[in-house]
């Protein structure tokens, strides 16, 4: 699912203070409404660290990107990354295909595809909006793939230590196409960046969210007295989006 940056001023004038609550992806939202989440579990996998090794052989291409939207600054580093690594890219911005028709539509055989046989994937958000995550992130981080994240959220916070690469950490396209390419031949260094599978299990939340927010409705210790003055004015204080 995309962001889209745009103004719907007109249409919340006439509901104006009606509104007790907000949900969203942002983190200010009275209901942080996000994709999936990172839960320990009950005990500690024994047999991961050998179905990684067999995991790990099987692939055999370095850095695959499926983007939903063609261009922008997402499109303008890859480019700049294509220049030292070469880069797979799937979909109408690129000449590669999945067997199934659609990515997006929660295609499960796509998602596993591109996990099975790259070691990293290029998660990057069309819009760069604070606290803004793309549904295929979570996805990804399901399977034995390390997704290389570019947007606006603040990933350490969200996702489990050191199992991503955030391009904002690093000034040059060229220093995580080294990066990528040092950790694919090395499997210690690669695999550290999957140990939290270990005792961790991702959770998705497509519908789960609105689960709760049932649960709130009919909570009496939930209920809220004041109400949002200016529900305009709140979305865009502080998104900092960027096309």
């Amino acid at each position: 699912m995309d962001t889209q940056i745009e103004s719907f001023e007109e249409r919340t004038k006439p509901i104006k203070g009606l509104f007790n609550w907000t949900m969203g992806y942002r983190q200010d939202s009275d209901i942080v409404h996000s994709f999936g989440s990172v839960a320990r579990k009950n005990h500690t996998d024994a047999t991961r660290d050998a179905v990684l090794v067999k995991r790990l052989r099987s692939k055999s291409h370095l850095v695959a990107w499926y983007p939903t939207r063609c261009g922008g600054s997402a499109a303008e580093y890859v480019a700049r990354l294509a220049s030292h690594v070469s880069v797979d890219v799937y979909g109408r911005c690129g000449n590669l295909r999945c067997q199934t028709l659609s990515f997006y539509d929660h295609d499960e055989d796509c998602y596993e595809m591109l996990a099975g046989k790259y070691f990293f994937v290029l998660v990057f958000e069309t819009d760069t909006c604070a606290d803004f995550l793309t549904r295929a992130l979570h996805r990804f981080l399901r399977y034995d793939v390390v997704p290389v994240v570019k947007g606006g959220a603040n990933y350490s916070a969200v996702t489990p230590p050191g199992s991503v690469v955030d391009v904002k950490q690093y000034p040059e396209p060229y220093e995580v196409a080294a990066l990528m390419m040092k950790s694919a031949v090395n499997f210690t260094q690669y695999s550290e960046y999957l140990s939290w599978k270990r005792d961790h299990d991702v959770i998705l939340h497509d519908h789960d969210d609105f689960c709760g927010l049932c649960d709130k409705l009919y909570s009496k210790e939930y209920v809220k007295k004041s109400s949002h003055e200016d529900v305009n004015a709140w979305w865009h204080s502080g998104t900092n989006c960027v096309m």
